[in-house]
């Protein structure tokens, strides 16, 4: 009887403790995916306070209407570029942008959400009255997904 109750005992610490850690790991998640989100808007913000110094400065923007490697800011404007950035400027704005992979769906989310457009990746045009980032799906000319990108705009 005594050998009976104590597998029981230890059957329910065992539920209980795989209970305990699926809990947790998925706080870990949404935790990451916040992290990724807030780096994600704070490098485009620099790398756009960058172009704009650039202009301001220098009297030279980035070229217009064609996507321009970010590290061309450094290391007059910024002294280190996070890597994998894009600028693309055109009369009136600006767009920063960076391809995320498959993987990063929480993350854009989480983006998304933070811009006010709710938690979802089919955004295609940004609202410029609410805000000024977002992430959408990138797809291949099959429309498979490749992944995801992030768009910071600049209004110049």
């Amino acid at each position: 009887m005594f050998s009976l109750i104590i597998t029981i005992v230890s059957i329910a610490l065992v539920v209980a403790l795989v209970a305990a850690t699926m809990a947790y790991t998925s706080t870990l998640t949404q935790g990451r995916s916040h992290a990724d989100a807030a780096t994600l808007v704070a490098q485009a913000q620099q790398v756009a306070l960058a172009v704009q110094v650039r202009t301001a400065m220098a009297d030279v923007g980035v070229p217009k209407n064609q996507s321009t490697p970010a590290e061309t800011l450094s290391p007059d404007y910024l002294r280190s570029i996070p890597a994998g950035w894009f600028i693309n400027c055109g009369d009136t704005v600006c767009q920063v942008s960076k391809a995320l992979p498959p993987e990063a769906l929480e993350t854009c989310l989480t983006v998304n959400d933070r811009a006010g457009l709710g938690k979802t990746v089919s955004v295609t045009v940004f609202d410029l009255l609410n805000s000024s980032f977002n992430c959408t799906e990138r797809l291949d000319g099959d429309s498979n997904l490749m992944g995801y990108q992030f768009d910071y705009l600049l209004r110049r």
